[in-house]
C-alpha cells in the first residue's frame, strides 16, 4: 500500500470510534469520555495535600466510564466505608476493652449505650478535676491521659453497635 492509500482520519472522527469502542453514548464532560483526567497536583482524585507534579488519574465525576450516565463504583465512597468500617471496629473493640478493664458492665440491648459511654467520660473528666489525684495523674502526661480517654468515650459513642 503506497503512501497515498492510507486511511485518515480526522480528529471528530477518530473521537467518534473511540467513544462508540468504549461503549460511551454520553460522553463525561470532565473527562470528554476519556475516564482519564489531569490533576494539578499528585493528590488526585483523593484530593488533601500532593505534589507539585501535574498527574494523571481516573475521572472523578465518570469514575473511569466516560459516561456521564453510566458512572462506575464512586473510589471516594468505597475508601470512607472502608475507613468508618474499620474505625467502628476499633471502637467497638476499645470500648469492650475498657469496660472489661474496669469490671464495668456497660451493657444496653446488647451494647454499650450512648448514655453510659458518655456517663464514662464525664467520669473521667471529673475524676481529672480532683485535688488529691494520685501522682500518675498529677503530670501533663497523666492528665492527657485521661483527657484523650473521655474524648474517645464521647467519640465511641457516635460509632457502630454503640448507638443508641
Amino acid at each position: 500500500m503506497a503512501d497515498t492509500d492510507e486511511i485518515r482520519y480526522t480528529a471528530a472522527e477518530m473521537r467518534s470510534i473511540f467513544l462508540e469502542w468504549r461503549g460511551v453514548e454520553a460522553p463525561c464532560g470532565t473527562c470528554d469520555g476519556s475516564g482519564v483526567r489531569v490533576y494539578g497536583s499528585t493528590a488526585t482524585w483523593r484530593g488533601g495535600v500532593g505534589g507539585q507534579a501535574v498527574t494523571t488519574g481516573v475521572c472523578d465525576a465518570c469514575w473511569g466510564s466516560g459516561d456521564m450516565h453510566r458512572k462506575y463504583t464512586n473510589l471516594r465512597a468505597v475508601e470512607s466505608a472502608i475507613r468508618d468500617s474499620k474505625r467502628t471496629a476499633l471502637y467497638d473493640a476499645f470500648v469492650e476493652h475498657i469496660a472489661k478493664a474496669t469490671g464495668a458492665t456497660l451493657e444496653v440491648l446488647g451494647g454499650p449505650s450512648r448514655a453510659a459511654l458518655e456517663m464514662a467520660a464525664d467520669l473521667i473528666t471529673k475524676e481529672s478535676r480532683r485535688r488529691n489525684l494520685p501522682e500518675w495523674a498529677r503530670g501533663f502526661w497523666g492528665q492527657r491521659a485521661m483527657e484523650y480517654t473521655a474524648a474517645a468515650l464521647r467519640e465511641a459513642a457516635t460509632f457502630g453497635k454503640n448507638k443508641e
